[in-house]
């Protein structure tokens, strides 16, 4: 029996290999919005975090000012990481589309594949058979040419 060689096997590899990048890609993407969103949640929470400074019940107006900067630069912070993690959505959502489209790509090959060995397997078992009949057959002739001397 012929062992089973497929023509696109070659064309098979470099759609796995693109797969791969892609799926490379889509990580380095996610890997950078993750890290986005925790530079985030890092300014929300120093946001969020009391600043305060008492100087015997009276109200130090440098201070003040001072603490007004302080968030203010973490409201620009917050609305830039913010423009960032939408810009890295979109990128991710772009990363996946192409991934996944490279995905059902080598998949397609993949079936095509599968069904070519199935189908190059049961005609060599028909051919097998065939000559397995032919010999069968031709020794049932030859026993009956002999009976028949």
């Amino acid at each position: 029996m012929r062992r089973f060689r497929y023509s696109l096997d070659h064309l098979l590899s470099l759609r796995l290999h693109a797969e791969r990048e892609a799926e490379m890609a889509m990580a380095q993407v996610i890997a950078r919005r993750d890290a986005v969103e925790r530079r985030r949640r890092e300014l929300e929470t120093e946001r969020q975090r009391p600043i305060a400074r008492e100087l015997d019940g009276t109200v130090d107006l440098s201070f003040e000012l001072v603490r007004g900067r302080y968030l203010d630069r973490i409201e620009f912070a917050l609305k830039s990481t913010r423009e960032d993690l939408g810009r890295l959505e979109r990128e991710l959502s772009s990363a996946r589309d192409t991934y996944n489209e490279r995905r059902r790509a080598r998949e397609v090959l993949e079936r095509l594949k599968q069904v070519r060995e199935v189908e190059h397997y049961r005609g060599e078992r028909r051919r097998a058979d065939a000559e397995l009949n032919d010999i069968i057959g031709s020794r049932a002739a030859r026993e009956r040419a002999e009976g028949a001397l």
